[in-house]
């Protein structure tokens, strides 16, 4: 499946994801506009929710062995701070992992981050919501992961 159809389809399973966990005003593809002194600076944000404690989540959707880079940490802190959206606000999605420079770069600006094991547990207590309080997701259910996203893509 394209990369690209992909990522959109990650994008709207994981604002279903937080709208079935019980987020306030999960809303999709958000368009941001900041004016500044010098000029417009136009961005996108994948999902955001809540109403005056807001968050902005930025989904990467990695094919193959593929993890989440510094750079692309770091391109998504650029979007916060250019739209005056603290860091803390901000929460990073992937279904694989990022690598170290990555990971130490978004704690130091306090972005959060979400991989595939706390992103399996997501999806598990949002398809469990009681037997997720009381026990993990059981052996096969990360497995798939990629079948549940790939229904958004169709």
């Amino acid at each position: 499946m394209h990369a690209s159809l992909m990522g959109t389809a990650f994008e709207k399973w994981t604002a279903d994801l937080y709208d079935e966990l019980g987020k306030l005003n999960v809303k999709r593809d958000v368009k941001l506009n900041k004016h500044t002194r010098h000029g417009d600076a136009r961005s996108q944000i994948d999902v955001t929710y809540g109403l005056r404690d807001k968050r902005y989540v930025e989904c990467k959707y990695h094919d193959g062995n593929d993890n989440v880079t510094l750079e692309e940490v770091a391109k998504f802190a650029g979007v916060l701070r250019i739209n005056g959206i603290d860091y803390d606000q901000g929460i990073m999605i992937t279904n694989k992992d990022y690598l170290a420079r990555a990971k130490e770069y978004a704690r130091k600006m306090g972005v959060k981050l979400i991989d595939r094991e706390q992103l399996v547990k997501l999806d598990w207590k949002r398809t469990h919501q009681l037997r997720a309080l009381v026990q993990a997701p059981p052996k096969g259910f990360e497995r798939t992961l990629e079948q549940r996203i790939k229904r958004y893509a169709q």
